[in-house]
């Protein structure tokens, strides 16, 4: 059994080099890391019980760093579009103006938290030559 972990953790190993994808890298190489310190978990009968724990130790704080960066990954390629979270107005703007510029659906999520909708009249100037644009502005229908 221990000799099976160390050998599938190599191999793990092996695959995360000869993938392309740093995502995948990544995940295979968390699941490298679990399977060494399962195999020297096993065969010293004690998980982060031994005279030199560096081997372990490293694989744990591998494991954390890696593990933020697949979920960082994750929470910026969820399809929250297609969840229902947004309107339809939202999902328009998301995939006309922003999903063709490579924006994700979690930023567009974090940038609305800011947006602020309105329907400005026609007298109503949006910007004013001179002074400083502070403002971001979209429009989303009508005439321009």
């Amino acid at each position: 059994s221990t000799a099976l972990a160390q050998h599938l953790s190599y191999v793990a190993t092996f695959f995360s080099y000869a993938a392309g994808d740093q995502v995948v890298y990544r995940a295979i190489a968390i699941l490298a890391s679990l399977l060494e310190i399962f195999a020297y978990g096993v065969e010293d009968g004690a998980f982060l019980l031994r005279e030199d724990a560096i081997p372990e130790g490293y694989n744990i704080i591998f494991i954390i760093v890696n593990s933020y960066y697949v979920l960082r990954w994750a929470l910026n390629r969820s399809d929250m579009v297609g969840l229902g979270l947004l309107d339809a107005t939202e999902t328009e703007l998301y995939k006309r103006c922003f999903e063709p510029l490579g924006v994700g659906a979690y930023q567009y999520v974090k940038l609305l938290r800011d947006a602020v909708w309105c329907a400005p009249t026609e007298e109503t100037p949006l910007t004013v030559e001179g002074e400083p644009v502070t403002q971001l502005f979209l429009s989303v229908s009508g005439d321009f």
